[in-house]
């Protein structure tokens, strides 16, 4: 049975080849687990999702979260929660942690989840959707959306492997386009986007001198900006790919500690390097095209991708004393920060389930019957029948609260 108390959840690590290693790996600091030589970790799954579940300890056995929630919806997630999404945990909590770029990739909308799902359920074996916010825990470089038509213009007039296809009718129209409003710019985006990057099917010795070209100038140059690195170093482990244009024609962002982005369906988007909390629908769907190994839908991707240009991604988060809540208009979650000094004293009225990740210093949690001591690294997960309790801090600390949205975080 399901208790009126915190449980602790073990969590999975994931070995993505991109992720920190050695000395510089984030993950391994923040559990004080023990280094493997040479692996990569990537991201900590906390949460519900069927492929790599976190399990809590009920009735004396670790048991996989997704299954205690099946089993006791209404004790683990609360009437509300289990109204609006049924007997499954919505939202999916991670740390990443990135010392190489990701894949450029776009999530689907629900329904576009659900077709990729039935078409084609081993590369797309989730049907949900997956919006996510990624809030800096350090720093974030990352590629997020098109650029505003002007400066894509400025690329396209820069490079002088583009002037493989300025006089292509796509490329023409961009660059001569005075109309501002939104729907004609983002339309004669898509057309010149497709364009370039169905030159590596359809023209490949034109794309690839598109590339060389870009590479070159890039090469020759006494002083590159940041887009331009990546760029090349792009270039060199994966050669003539299709997400180095990308690279020229999306935002290139820099979050500092505490400032974060939101990804909704159809943004492109990929991670640079850095270490974020994560938080997504509960999903792992996402269509790739360039800069990965792993399995690419171009077609898919040049299809539901959003080509609006010049959008702004970041979130800026409400203050509440203490604690900054990061809410977006995803349905399925919303995340919590917040700093305590030694002895600060938190009450907390809960009618949904929560999960804690303590990243800095020591905490307890209790009410009259029942108290627990949490260290940096401990994740906690708050089933929806605790419905008050408090939270001291043993010494000054810092903890990360993921939620269903609609939901008041704490009360101070």
């Amino acid at each position: 049975m399901i208790e009126q108390k915190p449980y602790i959840m073990r969590n999975p690590i994931q070995n993505y080849a991109w992720g920190a290693k050695g000395k510089s790996a984030f993950i391994p600091k923040l559990l004080n687990i023990d280094l493997e030589k040479d692996m990569p970790y990537a991201e900590l799954w906390m949460g519900a999702h069927p492929r790599a579940s976190s399990e809590i300890e009920v009735d004396r056995k670790w048991q996989n979260l997704d299954h205690v929630i099946r089993k006791y919806p209404l004790e683990t997630l609360g009437q509300s929660v289990v109204e609006r999404f049924g007997s499954k945990l919505p939202f999916l909590f991670k740390v990443l942690s990135a010392a190489e770029p990701l894949s450029i990739q776009v999530h689907p909308d629900i329904e576009q989840a659900k077709l990729l799902h039935a078409n084609d359920p081993v590369n797309y074996p989730d049907d949900n959707h997956k919006p996510e916010i990624a809030i800096a825990l350090d720093y974030l470089k990352a590629l997020v959306g098109f650029k505003s038509i002007e400066e894509i213009k400025n690329v396209l007039k820069s490079y002088e492997g583009f002037n493989e296809v300025l006089n292509d009718d796509p490329i023409s129209k961009l660059i001569s386009l005075k109309v501002k409003t939104a729907d004609v710019q983002a339309k004669a985006l898509e057309s010149a986007y497709k364009h370039i990057i169905n030159q590596a099917e359809n023209s490949p010795a034109v794309f690839n001198r598109i590339i060389y070209k870009i590479v070159s100038q890039i090469s020759g140059k006494a002083k590159q900006n940041n887009v331009e690195r990546l760029f090349t170093s792009m270039y060199e482990k994966y050669g003539n790919d299709i997400g180095l244009i990308a690279i020229l024609f999306f935002n290139f962002v820099e979050l500092h500690e505490g400032e974060a982005i939101y990804t909704p369906a159809g943004i492109p988007h990929a991670y640079i390097e850095g270490n974020i909390i994560e938080c997504m629908a509960n999903s792992d769907n996402v269509i790739r095209a360039g800069l990965t190994s792993k399995f690419k839908d171009v077609k898919n991707l040049l299809d539901l991708m959003d080509y609006n240009p010049g959008g702004n991604s970041r979130v800026k988060p409400t203050m509440n004393d203490k604690c900054k809540i990061y809410k977006t208009t995803a349905a399925e979650f919303k995340v919590s920060y917040s700093a305590l000094e030694e002895k600060d004293v938190v009450d907390v009225t809960n009618s949904n389930a929560k999960i804690y990740l303590i990243s800095k210093g020591a905490l307890r949690f209790s009410n009259n019957t029942f108290s627990l001591l949490l260290e940096k690294g401990d994740v906690v997960f708050i089933p929806a029948c605790l419905t008050d309790y408090e939270i001291k801090a043993e010494l000054k600390c810092e903890l990360f609260c993921a939620e269903t949205n609609d939901f008041t975080s704490m009360n101070f």
